[in-house]
């Protein structure tokens, strides 16, 4: 007969919330002296004469009332024309958004598949459809963004100052911030983010983390890795798989892309709780 195994004391339930408190202490003092490197100056990037030819995707769904400014700041970038090109992917679109597209000038694929909707599944499928042998990087933007100006110059800039730049994330912005208290909240997130985490963790030479929106991936590293992608936090799981591939990528101070954030706690919470269950879902699937 087995001995029975005697309640914990609470002596020793005590050194198990001192673990777990000594733990938690741990983990705020990393990302607290991780954080201080964000009060320096990012480094300035030196100016280049080789030109990289950007492939930019924009997913786009039923996106006729938010498309054209995003298009007129593509259009308005202050590099070459002829070093980039404009493909809105539309998704089961039942709008305007194509001819719109079209009236600016971009390329227009268009996918029908009600059962398999979705920003992963249209990239994935668009990359399939394109050939990526002219372009030396893919950049992603929703089709709610606007974009500075001098996105492309920067992020050129960037790629021949690290030519083995496998992924690279631009700032993030938001374009509503004085909607609502919670968008002025979003806000704050972003520049905080940005700042203390983000530039932060380049500055130490650590990997930073992708946003969905405004990045720019090496087109070597979309032939290694393809476009497998399997939850709408396609960005967490491209981020992980470099992780574990040993693959480092950063975040670029300067020009950002700027979302439109959601000004009522409803539609936040809905959203965010999406965002939130396929988070869980690629920890799940990459463990």
């Amino acid at each position: 007969m087995p001995w029975p195994i005697p309640p914990a004391t609470k002596h020793e339930q005590f050194d198990f919330l001192q673990i777990i408190l000594l733990l938690l202490y741990l983990y705020w003092a990393y990302q607290t002296i991780i954080s201080l490197r964000g009060f320096s100056r990012p480094r300035p990037l030196p100016p280049t004469l080789s030109l990289h030819r950007f492939l930019i995707l924009i997913p786009a769904h039923n996106e006729e009332n938010v498309i054209a400014p995003l298009l007129e700041s593509l259009y308005g970038q202050d590099y070459p024309t002829s070093h980039f090109d404009i493909y809105v992917i539309c998704d089961n679109c039942t709008d305007n958004t194509a001819q719109i597209a079209h009236y600016f000038g971009a390329r227009v694929l268009s996918r029908y598949d009600p059962e398999h909707p979705g920003k992963t599944h249209n990239i994935r499928w668009a990359l399939s459809q394109i050939t990526l042998d002219p372009y030396d990087a893919i950049t992603i933007f929703d089709a709610d963004n606007l974009v500075h100006p001098t996105f492309l110059t920067r992020m050129n800039e960037y790629l021949s100052a690290h030519p083995d730049a496998e992924a690279i994330q631009g700032y993030l912005d938001t374009k509503n911030a004085h909607d609502s208290w919670l968008t002025k909240a979003y806000a704050l997130a972003y520049w905080y983010t940005n700042r203390f985490w983000q530039l932060a963790r380049a500055q130490w030479g650590l990997s930073a983390t992708l946003g969905g929106t405004g990045l720019v991936i090496s087109t070597s590293c979309i032939k290694r890795l393809g476009w497998d992608m399997r939850s709408l936090t396609e960005d967490l799981e491209l981020s992980t798989k470099l992780v574990l591939g040993g693959k480092k990528f950063t975040e670029m101070s300067g020009p950002s892309p700027m979302t439109k954030n959601p000004s009522g706690i409803v539609t936040a919470i809905a959203s965010d709780s999406v965002g939130c269950k396929d988070t869980i879902s690629c920890a799940g699937n990459t463990v």
